[in-house]
């Protein structure tokens, strides 16, 4: 049941003897060889764990590179990306007056001026030089995903009220963090809701392309929703939908997978059992925006560039 050795196997092992002289020559060359040999082991292993690393730590140099609009080039006459924060305001401010997103407490507005970047809070502005990572083009901008797309997850009260009670085994399936693994959605369902709970709470409803987000659990692990058919957030788990067809979803998924945009959504992680961020931290993540026409080059380019990478 265990292997073993007997003193019978000992007895019966046949050693070659070398003279005492000869014995003195190996151990001494043992001794001095065992050095190298630890060091190439060392080396080996360091080398073996690089090459297992490897493809991960060349997807996230790639896409650093991307979202410092480094890979792809710019283009004069792209649109700019100032241009397009300012029709996402306005298309803002009809949401916000039509009742269907809520105004920011403290908007925030990032801008450029004399060679310096700026933040208006409130009225009040602030050179925030120190706080921005890297350069990027003239023609991009930084914002926050606050700015251009629409946070939100399922308030525990509505799950308490509306959700829970409705529970049934077919109807408008509910998207919990388990749900997203490995940056895929997992589209296997325990629980659904009738059609009518999921309208009458239409902010947690998904119904159309966005980025689902656990915000319990492996924070970053992050997918796109199609929205080829209805569903409805469920636990754990938090929407980012665009607020505008003109900031591509591949693109924010992109950033938020590069190291800078991963170290945003990870820096106010909460230490708990599980992991958590609030929903208010993700709408915090501060995100460097291309023209729409430079977003679909960089969108197109990495997705040809990481079916490459094994």
């Amino acid at each position: 049941a265990i292997p073993h050795l007997n003193k019978e196997i000992f007895f019966d092992l046949l050693l070659p003897v070398p003279s005492l002289q000869e014995q003195t020559r190996i151990v001494d060359k043992i001794v001095e060889l065992t050095p190298s040999v630890e060091r190439y082991d060392l080396l080996s292993r360091r080398s073996d764990e690089l090459n297992r690393n490897f493809p991960n730590f060349l997807k996230k140099s790639i896409l650093q590179y991307a979202v410092q609009g480094k890979l792809v080039s710019q283009d004069p006459t792209d649109e700019p990306a100032s241009v397009l924060l300012e029709h996402i305001r306005a298309e803002k401010e009809k949401l916000i007056k039509s009742g269907k997103i809520k105004r920011d407490k403290h908007e925030s507005v990032i801008f450029r001026r004399d060679n310096s970047y700026y933040e208006r809070v409130d009225g009040m502005e602030r050179c925030i030089d120190d706080e921005i990572p890297f350069e990027i083009p003239e023609s991009w901008e930084w914002g926050y995903l606050g700015n251009i797309a629409f946070v939100t997850k399922l308030a525990g009260f509505e799950y308490t009220k509306y959700i829970a009670p409705a529970l049934q085994s077919n109807g408008i399936p509910l998207f919990k963090g388990k749900n997203i693994q490995n940056g895929h959605l997992i589209e296997s369902f325990e629980s659904y809701i009738p059609d009518e709970t999921s309208d009458n709470l239409w902010r947690s409803q998904i119904t159309k392309k966005c980025l689902l987000t656990p915000y319990v659990g492996t924070i970053g692990n992050i997918a796109i929703f199609d929205g080829n058919y209805k569903a409805h957030l469920g636990s754990n788990v938090g929407k980012i939908e665009m607020l505008s067809s003109n900031i591509l979803e591949e693109y924010v998924l992109f950033y938020l997978r590069s190291e800078y945009g991963y170290k945003e959504l990870t820096k106010f992680k909460k230490a708990t059992a599980q992991e958590s961020i609030s929903i208010e931290a993700i709408r915090n993540v501060r995100i460097a925006i291309p023209p729409f026409c430079e977003q679909k080059r960089i969108v197109k380019k990495l997705n040809i560039i990481m079916s490459r990478i094994m």
